[in-house]
């Protein structure tokens, strides 16, 4: 955008779902957070026994990924670019962490990345459309992302078109929060109708995601505020003490 000519700015985000200004504060989606990390856990448990428990986990788990995606996206559209960037070191450090204890519980080959490599892969796209105006060359690297990812489908946990929808949600964010949930949510059901069809239930289990952000920042008020930190941690943590507990995945 040029300075010598003066734009209407886009009109902010309705209340329920302007986070605050403040990284410090409660944004009014940490109890969206929590839900998900609790819904993350159970599932995990859950996968390592014998069906029915397996199945019931599979369904458990299947708003998670929407959930953390669209956290990830709102976050860093409230932000400064720098946000982005530390998001995406912190990420591809913890990604690199968890890949260990993931390879060993779920015992994948060809390896398999960890749901933090998908979401690093969506902060790395964000990044780059951030510098999309003192770069000229940057959408050429973003355009190669975008088509090549759903070759890698089959290696990326939460599924190949979850970064791209990241991207979609961080460019309407600030126009229309609820449009950035319904592209992530959508998403993600079609992704997990594709990735198991035999389980079409498993797309309709993964629009309770929307059911579980969209009052969260009702629930500001009475909401701890969850450190980036302990989900970092707590993400491989879990893994492992399960595959002390149980072995890898049957």
């Amino acid at each position: 955008m040029s300075g010598d000519r003066t734009t209407a700015s886009p009109p902010d985000p309705p209340a329920h779902f302007t986070p605050s200004r403040s990284i410090h504060a409660n944004d009014g989606l940490d109890a969206a957070k929590i839900a998900a990390i609790v819904l993350m856990t159970i599932n995990h448990v859950l996968l390592a026994w014998p069906e029915p428990l397996s199945i019931i986990g599979y369904l458990v788990g299947r708003p998670c990924v929407a959930i953390f995606a669209f956290i990830m996206l709102a976050r860093l559209a409230d932000g400064p670019p720098q946000r982005a960037e530390r998001m995406l070191a912190r990420l591809c450090v913890w990604a690199l962490i968890a890949q260990v204890p993931y390879y060993l519980l779920t015992s994948e080959w060809p390896l398999r990345a960890n749901i933090l490599v998908t979401l690093a892969i969506g902060a790395a796209l964000i990044v780059l459309w951030q510098r999309r105006a003192t770069t000229n060359w940057v959408l050429v690297p973003i355009v190669a992302i975008a088509i090549g990812l759903p070759f890698a489908d089959r290696w990326l946990d939460g599924g190949a078109f979850i970064p791209i929808a990241q991207l979609l949600g961080f460019m309407v964010y600030r126009r229309s929060p609820g449009a950035a949930l319904a592209i992530i949510v959508m998403t993600a059901a079609a992704q997990n109708l594709l990735s198991t069809p035999s389980i079409p239930v498993g797309a309709l289990a993964t629009l309770v995601a929307a059911l579980l952000v969209w009052p969260s920042p009702r629930l500001a008020g009475i909401t701890p505020r969850v450190p980036s930190w302990l989900f970092y941690a707590f993400y491989p943590a879990h893994l492992l003490a399960i595959w002390l507990l149980f072995g890898h995945y049957p």
